[in-house]
């Protein structure tokens, strides 16, 4: 009779529970570069030119470019889940405008291709 409680317990503590790990993958940008006096390039921020001469470059929440293949701070596992200091966070577009000057792009935004898919892994 005392027994059963004991049991209950350990059966509820040998569930398995279900964490969720923060991910800390890149979001990928597109920009274009503002008509000024100096010559700009995508290079000089980071990003390579597609086609359509936009500008295209992976940045962590900081508005800086990835170093590596993740933007966590510290390791992280191969799917770049569970970093050992957690994600670089912050609004990745508005640092990155911040960081490198809101006079040297026209526009800077999310890319249309790579969107959805961030939003949903």
């Amino acid at each position: 009779m005392f027994i059963l409680p004991y049991i209950l317990v350990i059966g509820l503590l040998c569930l398995p529970s279900k964490t969720i790990a923060e991910c800390c993958r890149p979001f990928p940008v597109t920009f274009h570069l503002a008509k000024t006096n100096s010559l700009l390039n995508c290079e000089m921020f980071g990003g390579t030119q597609d086609i359509n001469y936009a500008c295209k470059s992976n940045i962590c929440g900081d508005g800086m470019n990835v170093w590596g293949a993740w933007c966590g701070q510290g390791a992280c596992n191969p799917r770049g889940c569970s970093c050992v200091k957690g994600c670089i966070e912050g609004d990745p577009i508005m640092n990155f405008r911040l960081k490198h000057g809101l006079d040297n792009f026209v526009y800077v935004g999310p890319q249309l291709e790579n969107y959805l898919y961030h939003l949903t892994h």
